[in-house]
């Protein structure tokens, strides 16, 4: 009998783009611990950017930020359009998230 237990991940988000300042302001506020701010910033860039690999970076920094949040389906949904900007940002990511939503096991955040 196996016994599910408990891993610990840590995901990087994207912080540095030339024409992307949304990136580096967002980067500011994660240090700081204030993770809706920078969600905020992140979904304003995608308004104001026209670059795939700069749109492909927000969609993955949305989508660790909703993973912290433990909401899966959302995460999975912005990596999906991470892909569809730039396949490479976001592939490795997307299938890992798939994987654990496949298994069934709940995303549990430090507290």
């Amino acid at each position: 009998r196996i016994s599910p237990v408990s891993t610990y991940v840590s995901r990087s988000y994207y912080a540095k783009s030339k024409s992307c300042p949304e990136l580096k302001q967002a980067a500011d506020f994660t240090r700081a611990k204030d993770w809706e701010t920078a969600k905020a910033i992140w979904q304003d860039g995608l308004a104001s950017n026209v670059n795939p690999k700069d749109i492909a970076k927000l969609h993955y920094n949305l989508g660790v930020f909703y993973e912290r949040e433990g909401n899966l389906d959302k995460a999975i949904e912005e990596l999906e359009l991470s892909t569809q900007s730039d396949n490479e940002i976001g592939r490795s990511y997307l299938t890992t998230l798939k994987s654990v939503q496949l298994s069934g096991y709940p995303i549990i955040q430090p507290k």
